[in-house]
């Protein structure tokens, strides 16, 4: 049976840096839990992953539908070889230290122009 180490140390108190609460950060970063509740924010949560099963497909797709998905400047989707195919993923994790979860994903190649 898969097993992992719990390490209960919140890296702040090694320190003197305490970080902005959640809900004073962009939206984009309440990705784990209430946004109000910063002891399951990103930050302190190292995960261990064990158990999980990973699924994926690759599709070719009209460039013009990718660029869909970068649509700022500057970052644009990959005009070379293969820059046309697209993966979907599917991941199952199901021990981790947050309890088993799912997460699903979609994958392109970009570039980024400065």
């Amino acid at each position: 049976m898969p097993s992992h180490l719990n390490v209960d140390t919140k890296y702040w108190t090694l320190t003197d840096e305490i970080p902005a609460p959640p809900v004073e950060r962009d939206i984009k970063s309440w990705i784990i839990g209430n946004p109000s509740d910063p002891l399951w924010d990103i930050d302190v949560l190292p995960l261990t992953y064990s158990d999980s099963r990973w699924s994926a497909f690759i599709l070719q797709s009209p460039m013009d539908c990718l660029q869909r998905l970068c649509p700022n400047p500057p970052l644009s989707v990959y005009e070379g070889d293969n820059g046309d195919l697209v993966e979907y993923w599917y991941v199952q994790h199901n021990n981790t230290m947050l309890g088993p979860y799912l997460e699903m994903g979609v994958t392109v190649s970009a570039t980024h122009r400065c």
